[in-house]
């Protein structure tokens, strides 16, 4: 390479490495850029990633701790080891029941139930979080305020949980201290933290007088948080229940007790005599070291220091680590275990829903891996004292193809098909037995057995059917590929030439090879030995592969819905809405995309599309009343699950999500119906000038607002699909569902509302629907011409609302602002929902919309979505975009 090559290619280099960094560096401006400009979602992340990482430091620095309590467990006396889990049942209810009394004490009342979940979940992500014992107060706040609590009420509250707690140390540690420094028995470091401890309880109380009393904190509070003053104020208010107070230092005196006890009940569990003493010292020792712990909650010095107590006692170091990590055990391990049970508590949850998808997924790999690689030699050797040789092998084959099928079934149990279910139900337990038998490989049995488990505990949430009409034609597929390659295989073998495989096969050698093959098993007893050989086996691998993986596919495959409209059904739902309708959406309850459920028991019927196997129902059913309401979405929930439906209920009413949330079901708010009291409205004023403008500046340019009565006569229907068609022309789509569609017959029979030229050149138009709402209009489509005056629907909408008030209207519905008006943000769902309507491009014609709308001061009315799962909401947004779409 000469000088002038070489120099080139350093050039290129260089520009490459500029072009490189130049983009780098682009990325970190950007992020910084986004992070300081969202300082929230960077604290946020920050925070996360701090937090994940004292997770994994958290398990890391406990492995061994973790590993060696079964070998603890099972020694020691077991009448002991149940007292203990009994304590720190007790334990967890104690704490429960102090967050009863805290809650009373701002004469608040939580439920037992919420207050055992609130102290498992607040426990559980303690651990994981900087001085988790205090941060902790701060989530899951969001749960209690179900029960109309405030969030001011709720934090302190908290707080004096948090107080009490530390109090009662300080009550039970003094005299425990006083006599440690009589027998000189006392470090420096206890006597510090003890210190630090009085010194704590001393700043929260000083604090909160301070507060109350509009003292230093709170100016200085007010200071820099000025909103803060509503929320001072609040406190202010509050009245404290001088009892419910008592109750909670009594309350916390037995959680003391209880720690005392598991100490002592440890001790007595490993065999070694217990005294009071020592029980004493070392709780003391431990919420000592708890307190002033910034992280994990004092994971290590803790265990440190009551096996460090212990010693000091004489007890026998090993039998001392042994009782430590019991009451560690006891005092620690078991509550967090119980905090991740509240995680997981419902069989809807979220965490439930994806993971058994996920178990079979990783057992199928996990199989896959256990069946390529080498077996254990000494238990290979063991099992072939119980098993022949070739049922060994057997089963290392039927766990590979149990591994391969796991794969594809976990994508169908993502979908919750009931059929897919069932399959890795045996699969499952093929995996126990296949696992066991290759090789007593009992680590991946026992992977196999969790999965197994986790499907049954979940088995309800699996129960969409397959279509088994294709499920059928599969079989006969899969039969007629099995026939065929019966026929070519067994021909083949039969009459190949010797040299091929180098041994001649009679007419069941034939049929046993060609088997083996089909159905992917051991044929290592045939050695290919030309190129023509290896072609026709794997042609047979190919062949069984591809027929076994199409018959199981089609007996996966989701059934596929299809409805067709009754005339006699269409006319009974359209009496039922005459006879009960109240709703601005009722009119497109009968429209042709819609299917009809009707109620068994009650004259009531559901409206809803269907989108794959979700029934998006529109509003809640037509009906007498809430009760019959109540009754007959239970009865279509039992409809939807015969027919292997999930459902969900879109823009429903406030006022109506208590009978959902009776049958467990969720709700997120999707935006807002903005309503008109035509009684008040009203175009003078200082805030109006802008509509009264609109109005003046349509007149001046010879805008004029005419309603045509029906029936419509054609030529002015063709005027109307002209606005229409051109409207749809500039990049806008209908959709139907909730909205309705230009349909010339159904538009004929409408009142229409234009603006028009004096040449009668329709500019826009508005169509009225009837709305079943008592003294309430509503329109349906809003149209217009590219050339139309820029104030012409504003003109429209206020004439229109003078016609509605002339013919006795008190209302009209301005219909959905979609992903508008959320503002507390009290879950993950609503801060999604949120964040796209603010910051994603594309829902910002979402602004545009609820702008318009805004204009006439309307009342705002909270619509929402109710589904049954959060892990529906993954599939949802399609199945509704998809019904919306079905024009």
């Amino acid at each position: 390479m000469d000088t002038k090559e070489k120099d080139n290619v350093i050039s290129t280099i260089s520009d490459l490495l500029k072009s490189i960094l130049h983009k780098v560096s682009n990325v970190i401006k950007k992020t910084a850029k986004y992070f300081s400009d969202n300082r929230k979602t960077a604290i946020q992340v920050i925070f996360g990633l701090l937090t994940l990482s004292l997770a994994f430091l958290f398990f890391s620095h406990e492995r061994e701790e973790i590993l060696n309590i079964p070998t603890y467990v099972y020694v020691a006396n077991k009448y002991w080891m149940i007292a203990g889990v009994a304590i720190s049942v007790i334990y967890v209810l104690l704490q429960s029941l102090l967050y009863v009394y805290s809650f009373k004490t701002v004469r608040e009342k939580i439920s037992f139930g919420s207050a055992v979940l609130l102290f498992l979940k607040r426990n559980f992500i303690s651990v994981f979080i900087p001085a988790g014992g205090f941060t902790s107060l701060g989530f899951f706040s969001n749960e209690i305020s179900g029960n109309n609590i405030s969030k001011t009420k709720i934090h302190f509250a908290s707080v004096i949980y948090a107080f009490t707690g530390l109090l009662t140390v300080v009550i039970a540690a003094v005299p425990i201290l006083v006599y440690l420094l009589i027998k000189q028995n006392l470090s420096s470091n206890e006597l510090s933290a003890f210190a630090l401890l009085v010194l704590l309880i001393a700043v929260i109380a000083w604090s909160i007088y301070s507060l109350l009393n509009e003292g230093v904190i709170a100016k200085i509070t007010l200071r820099f948080f000025p909103d803060f003053n509503i929320i001072l104020e609040e406190l202010k208010s509050l009245k404290f229940d001088k009892s419910s107070f008592i109750n909670t230092i009594i309350v916390s005196t037995l959680i003391e007790i209880s720690g005392i006890a598991g100490l002592w009940i440890a001790l007595r569990a490993v065999g070694l005599d217990a005294s009071l003493e020592v029980a004493c010292v070392g709780y003391i020792v431990t919420v000592l070291i708890l307190v002033i712990s910034p992280f994990l909650r004092g994971v290590g010095p803790i265990d440190a220091s009551v096996a460090l107590v212990l010693f000091q006692y004489g007890y026998d170091k090993s039998a001392a680590i042994a009782a430590m990590l019991i009451y560690r055990l006891f005092e620690f391990w078991l509550p967090l275990f119980y905090g991740l049970l509240s995680f997981i508590k419902s069989r809807n949850n979220f965490i439930l829903r994806i993971a058994p998808p996920l178990f079979i997924l990783l057992l199928g790999f996990v199989n896959i891996i256990s069946a390529v690689t080498p077996a254990i030699p000494e238990r290979l050797r063991a099992l072939k004292n119980f098993l022949p040789l070739d049922a060994i092998h057997f089963s290392n084959y039927f766990v590979l193809i149990a591994g391969l099928f796991l794969v594809l079934t976990s994508v169908f149990l993502f979908r919750g098909l009931r059929s897919a279910w069932w399959i890795a139900v045996a699969l499952s337990v093929i995996s126990v037995i296949g696992n066991l038998g290759k090789a007593f490989d009992y680590e991946e049995a026992t992977a196999a057995c969790i999965t197994l488990f986790v499907l049954l505990y979940t088995h309800k949430n699996y129960y969409i059917k397959s279509d088994f009409r294709t499920g059928y034609s599969g079989l006969n597929v899969f039969a007629i590929s099995f026939g065929a390659a019966i026929l070519f295989g067994v021909t083949g073998f039969y009459f190949l030439d010797k040299k091929h495989f180098g041994v001649e096969f009679n007419l069941l050698e034939s049929v046993i090879n060609v088997a083996r093959a089909f159905f992917l098993l051991d044929t290592s007893s045939l050695h290919p030995q030309t190129h023509f050989a290896r072609d026709f086996l794997y042609a047979l691998y190919f062949a069984g592969g591809v027929s076994i993986l199409f018959g199981l596919y089609s007996f996966l495959k989701p059934i596929v819905h299809h409805y067709q409209h009754d005339k006699e059904e269409i006319y009974h739902a359209k009496l039922l809405i005459e006879k009960y309708g109240r709703s601005p959406l009722d009119h497109y309850k009968t429209y042709y995309d819609k299917i009809f459920y009707f109620s068994q028991v009650h004259e009531a019927f559901v409206s809803y599309a269907v989108s794959g196997n979700f029934a998006v129902v529109l509003e809640t059913p037509v009906c007498l009343n809430t009760e019959v309401a109540a009754d007959v979405i239970k009865e279509f929930d039992g409809y939807c699950r015969d027919y292997g439906l999930k459902n969900c209920y879109y823009r429903v009413d406030e006022e109506m999500l208590p009978l959902f949330y009776k049958q467990n079901k969720k709700s997120l708010l999707i935006g807002q119906e903005a309503v008109v009291d035509l009684v008040t409205f009203t175009t003078e004023g200082k805030s109006n000038k802008s509509l009264r403008n609109a109005v003046n500046k349509a007149e001046k340019e010879g805008v004029l607002f005419k309603v045509y009565q029906p029936p419509l006569k054609d030529n002015l229907i063709q005027q109307l699909k002209s606005v229409s068609d051109e409207w749809l022309a500039d990049g806008k789509k209908e959709t139907i569902f909730s909205n309705g569609v230009f349909m010339e017959e159904e538009l004929k029979n409408q009142t229409v509302f234009t603006a028009e030229n004096a040449e009668s050149k329709i500019y826009a138009f508005i169509n009225q629907i009837p709305c079943y709402s008592k003294g309430e209009a509503t329109y349906d489509m809003i149209r217009k011409k590219n050339d139309a005056p820029g104030v012409v629907l504003d003109f429209m909408m206020i004439r229109m609302f003078e016609y509605f008030k002339s013919k006795g209207f008190q209302k009209v519905n301005l219909g959905l602002a979609p992903m508008s008006g959320i503002e507390e943000q009290k879950d993950f769902p609503h801060r999604t929902v949120k964040f796209a309507y603010e910051r994603i491009k594309s829902f910002s014609h979402f602004h545009g919309l609820r702008s318009f709308k805004e204009k006439f001061s309307p009342q705002w009315l909270n619509k929402y979505l109710v589904y049954s799962n959060s892990y529906d909401l993954l599939t949802i947004p399609a199945a509704l975009s998809k019904v919306e779409k079905n024009v």
